[in-house]
């Protein structure tokens, strides 16, 4: 079984019902056995904050 990378999990979300005023970011996580973390906002953010870091 292969490993889901960061990547996918950005695919997923873009593949997702995700509605697109709603914001989130999403990060590598260090942790073993977690591919990333992904932040969900309930507030706008900010066009310096709004880019999704991989």
């Amino acid at each position: 079984m292969n490993k889901l990378t960061i990547d996918e999990v950005a695919d997923l979300l873009g593949c997702s019902d995700i509605p697109s005023k709603v914001d989130y970011r999403i990060t590598e996580c260090a942790t073993k056995g977690v591919a990333a973390i992904v932040y969900f906002y309930e507030e706008p953010l900010n066009k310096e904050n709004q880019k999704t870091t991989l």
